[in-house]
């Protein structure tokens, strides 16, 4: 288990209450900040290179790997965007951040825009976010009062204007092209006209929020460190929730590389029922593959192990299957949840999820036959295959898991 000592999030159960800024300096936010700003962005970029920092979404691109490519993108006018539109089911971290660590949040917006180049930057939160959006604004209030945000931040001569951008819940707009166009007034949908992001016609940097919030903490402590915790090519540490059938649904800070069992065993008082009534684990959010117990016995917590067997660690939330739950149900719903959030630019992911839906409440109602089942794995296959962004590849991926380890589930339901 992770030491009291290592941790980052030392406020993410609010035990210090919400965000404010007297109580986030006693906890260390804000401590050198100034030192940081005077010394050249190379030598802080070559301290986060030497951590083995990667993206905590998605894609966990290496993040000084990915400064570097933003850097020699050559403009007058660069911009930082932090994405906080956390809207998948079976996720619930940002929350948590928003409401509790909001100025360790904007203590690293403002080293990964030194570091970058960068004068302005923009948080883009979820429109049902709203008292957490109240309190992320009187943090930034508070630390432009503080001269932490604004001009010639603690006279070092680095400017740094942040504001919040209320967005609306589409959960398109996990993709970066769509929340841009979001930002700039436009319907929120993906754009695949342009090689490069931009913001009104800018450079843009995207980063997760709980990538940002690891800045300060290794910067403070150093490269070494940081990657002492976890395991090689997944140092440091990631949020992990867990929820579903579980005794305790939590929120939780660990190293990557932690097995799964001890994450629900140790923190979420393990499954209800047992061990052995454990079903599956979804071990990153629905669009993840889910995992069977088999698996779960020995599967550790970070990006290449969940990949070995197929799978990932997508937002880090777990979803924690009992035998107990109508999984055929869940997947039905889950399907349905897709069908909702396609925002029609592609034919394929339009159509295809609106089928996938259909079949599987077809079968899950007792009605569909077993080569339904082989339609809707070909469906998935192509719809992967052929989806022209995130979205529509996650709305297939989570349930060509399900047919890979459950098929036999769905055959149980079929009339004939």
């Amino acid at each position: 288990m992770l030491k009291e000592s290592d941790r980052i999030f030392t406020n993410i159960r609010g035990e210090f209450g919400d965000s404010d800024l007297a109580s986030a300096r006693m906890r260390g936010c804000w401590k050198n900040t100034s030192e940081y700003l005077k010394k050249p962005p190379r030598e802080l970029l070559e301290e986060i290179d030497r951590s083995g920092l990667r993206g905590r979404g998605m894609f966990a691109q290496k993040t000084a790997e990915k400064w570097l490519g933003f850097i020699k993108r050559p403009s007058a006018f660069k911009y930082l965007v932090v994405s906080v539109n956390e809207s998948e089911p079976g996720t619930c971290k940002a929350r948590s951040l928003l409401r509790y660590e909001a100025h360790r949040l904007l203590e690293g917006c403002l080293i990964a825009s030194y570091i970058c180049g960068i004068r302005r930057a923009y948080i883009y939160v979820r429109g049902a976010f709203r008292e957490e959006t109240e309190i992320l604004e009187r943090a930034i209030n508070q630390a432009r009062e503080a001269g932490l945000l604004g001009m010639n931040i603690l006279r070092t001569g680095v400017d740094l204007h942040l504001f919040v951008h209320r967005g609306a819940d589409a959960y398109v707009c996990r993709t970066d092209s769509a929340m841009f166009r979001a930002m700039e007034g436009r319907r929120p949908m993906p754009d695949f006209t342009c090689g490069q992001d931009t913001l009104f016609g800018a450079p843009v940097l995207v980063h997760n929020m709980e990538t940002l919030c690891m800045l300060p903490s290794i910067l403070e402590r150093g490269a070494e460190w940081f990657s002492s915790l976890g395991r090689s090519g997944n140092e440091g540490v990631r949020l992990f929730s867990v929820s579903g059938d579980v005794e305790n649904p939590c929120l939780v800070e660990e190293t990557l590389g932690v097995p799964m069992r001890d994450l629900i065993d140790n923190y979420a008082g393990g499954v209800k029922g047992g061990w052995s009534n454990l079903q599956a684990v979804i071990p990153g959010g629905i669009s993840m593959p889910c995992l069977s117990r088999e698996i779960c016995e020995h599967v550790r917590m970070d990006y290449d192990s969940l990949g070995a067997v197929s799978s990932g660690l997508g937002t880090g939330g777990l979803i924690v299957v009992g035998k107990t739950t109508d999984f055929v149900e869940l997947i039905r719903r889950a399907a349905l949840f897709f069908k909702n959030e396609s925002c029609g630019e592609c034919a394929v992911c339009r159509e295809g999820s609106r089928l996938i839906y259909d079949l599987l409440d077809l079968i899950s109602t007792g009605k569909g036959k077993r080569t339904d089942i082989d339609v809707l794995e070909r469906l998935c296959e192509e719809t992967s295959d052929t989806a022209l962004c995130p979205v529509g590849v996650s709305g297939v991926r989570f349930i060509s898991g399900f047919l890979r380890h459950f098929r036999f589930l769905l055959e149980e339901r079929c009339s004939g």
